[in-house]
């Protein structure tokens, strides 16, 4: 039996032999990119994930505040129709801890103070500059 000659001189046999590992890396280049690109899709959509945790949090907190905003304006209505459109020391606002439940196992208390014995500096500071002025 005879070996059949390319035109070159060379069988054919020993003409695939410099191209045997073309194949495996060309897979090898495209297992690598793939691998890059669904790296690239995993990264965006976490990104993606913890923007929209953030902003439901920071919508969440303003609501909380707002509900916070209206139990005080209530509870100072309240304390300002019991004695004659005047809050004293004796108000019952004063003694009252007010809560508002936000999610699980957590609460938010309101309590309200007096500060009528309180000095207010910024009256002070206010006074001695437009005395200097």
């Amino acid at each position: 039996m005879t070996k059949r000659l390319s035109p070159n001189g060379r069988s054919r046999k020993s003409r695939r032999r410099p191209q045997r590992g073309a194949a495996l890396i060309s897979v090898l280049f495209l297992a690598v990119g793939l691998s890059f690109v669904a790296l690239a899709l995993i990264e965006q959509t976490n990104s993606a994930t913890q923007k929209t945790a953030i902003m439901t949090d920071t919508s969440r907190d303003y609501w909380n505040g707002v509900g916070l905003e209206a139990l005080a304006k209530t509870a100072i209505e309240q304390a300002l129709t019991v004695e004659d459109d005047r809050i004293t020391p004796t108000n019952p606002l004063f003694s009252q801890i007010y809560e508002l439940p936000l999610d699980d196992f957590v609460t938010a208390k309101i309590a309200f103070v007096d500060a009528t014995r309180c000095q207010n500096v910024n009256a002070l500071s206010s006074q001695t500059t437009e005395g200097r002025a």
